[in-house]
């Protein structure tokens, strides 16, 4: 085949073109926003551990994270089972997120804010500044000295908060907390009534009075004959069966949108699979110790999603 120089131009542009389509293809975090300036930086990630990911505001692509990268406001870090990682703030104080854990960080009037979704975070030599942390919508402010230790531990979305204080003192929301008093906050539940199927029952009436007649004269009366009742109809109750629902919606609310599923037994870590399309044709691919997952923000399309256990 005979081309022109022309053609030949045209072909290798063309060339170039698709493949620094793929090179943005194979790391998307280029697309989507992922490297940002250093202004709004709040710290580092100074020590990694095993499995350890971020994953950058506005986005759905989780990244695994590096050494002396930065932490900025609108981060999210998430650490998988037996694994942690170390974060230095610009103030020098390192606080450390223990492994199965999930913090969002932002800055506001010059205050970090940690989005504490659940796992642990300690700080074992204070904070310089205080810091607040945000849970279900609640806002909880801590003012630790230089030579305090403190420990924070929840286990789900909206769960129990566990602060413990291992050295010195802190202040929580104003309120002294010392290694001899610990604060618990309760977890946020939610009852619900299951449905029983209504079933009709034939109640059985009840035996005609008694009339007492005064005789006009002496007669033998017969003694009265008992009538046993009809027996009772026995009612074979059913107990609602529980049906496992796929859910295909769009969350539309204001907080982040959680998704669950049925625990599996024996299952150390679930698979999460999300897309935009029911026949999964690109499937995002998470894992999670836990039966859910938690958005870090509402999707702008419909989602569908399935689990299994690892």
């Amino acid at each position: 085949m005979n081309l022109t120089k022309r053609d030949r131009v045209i072909l290798i542009v063309c060339a170039a073109i698709a493949l620094t389509s793929i090179y943005f293809l194979n790391d998307p975090r280029w697309l989507l926003g992922s490297f940002k300036s250093g202004q709004d930086s709040i710290g580092q990630i100074v020590q990694i551990e095993r499995d350890v990911r971020t994953k950058n505001n506005g986005t759905y692509f989780w990244n695994d994270a590096e050494t002396n990268g930065d932490i900025a406001s609108g981060i999210s870090l998430f650490t998988g089972e037996k694994s942690s990682s170390t974060i230095k703030f610009k103030d020098g104080k390192t606080i450390k997120i223990s492994e199965n854990s999930l913090v969002k960080f932002s800055v506001s009037n010059n205050e970090i804010l940690l989005d504490f979704s659940f796992g642990e975070i300690s700080a074992q030599q204070g904070m310089s500044k205080k810091i607040k942390i945000v849970i279900c919508d609640k806002t909880y402010e801590i003012d630790s000295d230089r030579a305090s230790a403190f420990a924070l531990k929840k286990n789900s979305e909206c769960g129990r908060l566990n602060v413990r204080v291992q050295k010195g003192e802190i202040k929580l929301n104003n309120k002294k907390l010392t290694p001899a008093k610990e604060f618990v906050q309760p977890a946020r539940t939610e009852l619900r009534t299951p449905e029983v199927e209504a079933i009709q029952v034939q109640a059985t009436p009840p035996p005609p009075a008694i009339a007492i007649v005064e005789p006009v004269e002496p007669v033998v009366v017969p003694e009265p004959v008992v009538v046993a009742p009809p027996p009772q109809p026995i009612v074979q109750m059913q107990s609602p069966e529980l049906k496992t629902k796929i859910l295909k919606h769009r969350v539309i609310s204001k907080t982040a949108p959680v998704i669950q599923w049925g625990q599996v037994e024996n299952a150390a870590n679930y698979q999460l699979q999300t897309s935009y399309d029911k026949t999964f044709t690109k499937p995002i691919v998470t894992t999670t110790p836990k039966p859910q997952f938690t958005f870090a923000e509402n999707p702008s399309r419909k989602i569908f999603y399935r689990a299994r256990g690892i």
